[in-house]
């Protein structure tokens, strides 16, 4: 059953008339993450391009509130803040490297990894299944999963367990499923659904950024249906979105 004090922040949140909105990137922005301060809203970016980009909403920081780094050669395709030391943003890129970075001082670190593999090969992005393995069982010879989502009928995009049990997993794929459009551009970043990081039951999916929770669906701005929004993602701890697209800008919502 849909929470109603839930709902009710949804609707609450608007685009706000100052400093809601930035132009933060100069490519198309691949990844973002919130800064889990809840005192002032921080905002992390990673383009096309392999730059980073911090934004800090009427901050008189840098140049319209965004500072700029280049710590990659390629896509920053994935990036998030340290649970630990908060102050720390890592960045993982399809350079084959993982960076590591306090805002306060704004240097980058490469943090060594014994292999990673960033690349998808013709094969991999045909995959219509998703496949759950449980790390203490693998080996290096052959890797089997426990378990396997059947159901999709085109490539998937993203999957992920809910924040709080794990029991569930949300998966995107361009087949549609979650019932809103998961069409790109060759431009773009793949479109797909994240959860809210404080609830079991509620993710948020791009285009025109719909959040849905259970069969409750809420969607923000008609204003903002001409951008889409590849890149979508709640705060961790207070009631906000954040929408990023194609031309490096980013939206910001709150109530």
């Amino acid at each position: 059953m849909c929470d109603p004090v839930y709902r009710s922040n949804l609707k609450d949140m608007e685009l706000s008339e100052f400093g809601g909105a930035a132009k933060v990137m100069n490519d198309s922005i691949f990844s973002a993450a919130f800064h889990p301060c809840t005192s002032r809203l921080l905002m992390a970016a990673g383009d096309n391009s392999g730059e980073v980009g911090l934004w800090i909403p009427d901050s008189d920081m840098g140049d319209n509130d965004v500072l700029l780094f280049e710590p990659h050669t390629k896509p920053v395709v994935c990036m998030a803040f340290s649970r630990s030391h908060p102050t720390d943003l890592l960045t993982l890129s399809c350079d084959g490297t993982l960076r590591s970075t306090n805002v306060k001082k704004a240097v980058f670190d490469e943090v060594p990894m014994p292999c990673v593999m960033l690349s998808m090969n013709d094969e991999i992005q045909q995959h219509l299944v998703v496949s759950i393995y449980d790390v203490r069982c693998m080996k290096e010879s052959s890797n089997k999963p426990v378990s396997q989502l059947l159901g999709h009928s085109d490539s998937i995009s993203g999957a992920y367990f809910s924040p709080g049990t794990g029991n569930r997993v949300l998966t995107s794929c361009l087949d549609d499923s979650i019932r809103h459009g998961m069409e790109t551009q060759p431009w773009m970043s793949d479109l797909a659904a994240v959860w809210d990081p404080k609830k079991e039951d509620c993710f948020v999916g791009g285009q025109h950024t719909a959040a849905s929770q259970n069969a409750g669906i809420h969607s923000w701005f008609p204003c903002l249906s001409s951008a889409v929004l590849s890149v979508t993602l709640f705060h961790p701890h207070r009631n906000a979105l954040l929408g990023c697209n194609a031309r490096g800008k980013m939206y910001v919502f709150t109530d």
